[in-house]
């Protein structure tokens, strides 16, 4: 009985948070060069989240993709993300630069879209996280 347990719980699992996958050789290059020394090829990604549905009916916009806890998630296939560099990368930086040292948490995400909302702007272009992480894909393209 256990085991029945085990592989419908792997596999409840994998249909709500995805498929894990890993970079192939030309985007883990790409990671390594915009964040070199940093491992961003080892950031655990996950291709066709079915919750990402949910926050796109919440948010009422298209997600590509949703980085939480140090974890990129997709809402398609993870090799469109690998050929989309821009995107690859604001979601590296999600994580590394702003996850990873605790700046970025769900909290925070959460109540600065809020204040951006509540004062008549658009709660995630104008959300600074969101900024810091286009701003940082924009200046890697000029280098």
């Amino acid at each position: 009985m256990s085991v029945f347990f085990e592989n419908a719980w792997r596999d409840l699992r994998r249909s709500v948070i995805g498929r894990r996958v890993s970079p192939p050789a030309d985007a883990a290059d790409r990671l390594e060069r915009a964040f070199p020394g940093e491992d961003a090829h080892e950031i655990p990604v996950y291709e066709y989240a079915a919750f990402l549905y949910w926050f796109e009916i919440i948010a009422r916009r298209k997600i590509a993709a949703l980085t939480l806890w140090g974890r990129v998630f997709l809402r398609g296939s993870a090799e469109r993300y690998w050929r989309d560099t821009p995107l690859l990368l604001e979601e590296c930086f999600h994580v590394l630069r702003q996850w990873r040292p605790g700046i970025l948490t769900v909290r925070a995400y959460l109540a600065e879209s809020a204040r951006h909302a509540i004062a008549g702007r658009d709660a995630y272009s104008d959300n600074r996280f969101e900024r810091e992480a286009k701003a940082f894909v924009t200046a890697a393209k000029s280098r």
